[in-house]
């Protein structure tokens, strides 16, 4: 009875180790896609807000990755940011410039497309629901943030010029998304 004991507690403890291992894994990968995506910077005419491929990984984690990883993982991202870490793009004043509303959307936003987007596989319109909200989120708060910035209703340069783009990257993370959880479930079918 002792042993069967001790192999239970043992299997308990490497399921939590085996978990904690893999949700790490995936903040780290969180980290690298918003580094990644937020080094490509173009210029949006008319705003002190560039273009970058940021809200892009950031729909892409909320629509794929479990709330508490992704949560984790934009958390650190934000912490590395905060504490000096060049993960923010190059030259950014990071929550001291005009961004800062946006990157503090991020969290709450990659919490609430995971949420939204719920267990399991999701269907088309409620990753394209999720991600929508996501985003909604970000625009937001950066539009408040960038109001404060300026002193006036940033709605010319802080939300207008990124509607479109926000639009086409939660279509994309969807569909990407989407097309990805069929080649694994037809990946299984093969397998099984």
């Amino acid at each position: 009875m002792q042993q069967m004991t001790t192999r239970v507690r043992r299997g308990v403890l490497d399921d939590r180790t085996s978990a904690c291992a893999v949700w790490m894994a995936l903040a780290v990968l969180t980290v690298l896609g918003m580094t990644l995506g937020a080094q490509l910077r173009i210029p949006a005419p008319g705003t002190a807000v560039p273009f970058t491929l940021q809200s892009l990984a950031l729909v892409l984690i909320g629509l794929t990755l479990p709330r508490v990883p992704a949560a984790a993982g934009m958390a650190a991202y934000l912490a590395l940011g905060g504490a000096g870490v060049p993960v923010f793009q190059a030259g950014s004043a990071g929550f001291l410039g005009p961004t800062g509303g946006y990157l503090l959307g991020f969290l709450p936003a990659v919490v609430v497309m995971s949420t939204l987007r719920g267990r399991g596989c999701a269907g088309l319109i409620r990753l394209h629901v999720a991600g929508a909200a996501g985003l909604a989120i970000v625009l937001l708060c950066g539009v408040s943030w960038l109001s404060a910035w300026e002193g006036r209703f940033a709605f010319s340069t802080g939300l207008q010029p990124f509607v479109v783009k926000a639009m086409i990257e939660v279509s994309l993370a969807a569909w990407m998304v989407h097309a990805g959880r069929g080649v694994r479930i037809g990946r299984r079918r093969l397998s099984g």
